[in-house]
């Protein structure tokens, strides 16, 4: 399980663009291991293109919906969707769930 939740953050910050460190790497994956799944990534231009990691705010997963028509998300339920895919980051509970099932009929 540990290296599906670090390949999800570590592909969510190559495909930003994303600067990271291991120390944020590691901050994300202890907060999904204490059941937080979704999260708003903020960041800041730090050269043309490449952003900076800044801030990191744990959002209840079961508030995040993604709107496929107009590719945008929404934290609140479906109220408003602002939020883009590259400061959205899910980790799929289905596949958590089927990874922990596997280790449990091994």
């Amino acid at each position: 399980m540990r290296k599906y939740i670090r390949n999800c953050i570590i592909r969510f910050f190559n495909d930003g663009n994303i600067i990271y460190t291991d120390d944020i790497i590691n901050q994300i994956e202890a907060e999904v291991y204490k059941g937080v799944y979704a999260f708003q990534v903020i960041y800041e231009e730090a050269d043309m293109n490449i952003y900076e990691f800044k801030l990191l705010k744990p959002l209840y997963y079961k508030n995040v919906l993604y709107n496929d028509k107009y590719e945008i998300y929404s934290y609140d339920g479906g109220k408003t969707y602002k939020y883009s895919k590259y400061e959205t980051l899910l980790i799929d509970l289905k596949v958590i769930r089927n990874i922990k099932l596997n280790d449990l009929l091994k």
